[in-house]
């Protein structure tokens, strides 16, 4: 396996050659899948959140001119942070999660505060 440096990857999106596709993904895929895991994430639910950046990636890439490779760095785990966020907000409204602002009023708050007294 031959190792690739950042310039490498940096070169590599910007050639838009889309063979070294697999490359950049082989080289950053676990780096941003365990920043999934990390905020909680499932695995199957993470792998695809990997994955939908890449193809992102892959099918618009010929918009974005990286300049160093802190660009494509930063591109893919700015990416994958969002998306991450986008998980957790959607599936606090799904799972009716109250905001913070209402945590007061809940009935089980009131009975630990009536405890604590």
């Amino acid at each position: 396996m031959t190792a690739y440096t950042p310039w490498d990857i940096c070169e590599m999106l910007n050639s838009r050659d889309t063979s070294y596709f697999s490359i950049v993904h082989g080289n950053y895929f676990r780096r941003m899948l365990v920043q999934c895991l990390k905020r909680g994430i499932p695995k199957e639910q993470a792998e695809e959140m990997v994955n939908d950046i890449f193809i992102y990636l892959y099918t618009n890439g010929q918009d974005k001119i990286f300049q160093t490779p802190t660009h494509v760095s930063n591109y893919l785990f700015r990416s994958i942070y969002n998306k991450c966020n986008e998980w957790s907000r959607t599936r606090k409204l799904h799972m009716n999660i109250p905001d913070d602002s209402r945590l007061d009023e809940s009935p089980l708050l009131n009975m630990i505060e009536l405890n604590l007294r």
